[in-house]
């Protein structure tokens, strides 16, 4: 999770952000990069979503730190969640099948976070855009 923000994050999307001049065309950008690198075909659009998740938390915050606590957190998730559920499956079952529901609790978590952070950042102005 660090060395992967460090690059992703750090290095190319504040690059292509000085280059085009637009932080949202940064993230996107990147979360392309990012979900392409990991060579999963399934697990693309899910992966690009997270990309930008990542992105924009950086946006937001201004922080590195907070996108490396999120990704920590998805992949310790992820193995925590595999190791318990394993049954001769891949990582990227995880949340389909019998286990749709982590998927569901996920999304409710994540649109927590985002409805919490954009809530905070109006009221107390703590996050930049």
């Amino acid at each position: 999770a660090i060395t992967e923000e460090f690059f992703f994050r750090g290095v190319i999307q504040q690059t292509i952000k000085k280059i085009a001049n637009n932080a949202h065309l940064a993230v996107w950008i990147t979360a392309i990069i990012f979900s392409f690198i990991h060579f999963q075909f399934y697990g693309f659009f899910p992966r690009v979503l997270l990309g930008a998740l990542l992105g924009y938390m950086l946006v937001w915050s201004k922080s590195l730190w907070l996108p490396i606590l999120i990704h920590f957190i998805n992949n310790a998730t992820a193995i925590i969640l595999f190791t318990q559920y394993h049954d001769n499956k891949n990582v990227i079952d995880v949340g389909t099948g019998k286990t749709w529901w982590l998927a569901l609790i996920g999304a409710f978590i994540t649109l927590g976070v985002l409805a919490f952070m954009h809530k905070t950042r109006k009221k107390n102005d703590i996050f930049v855009d």
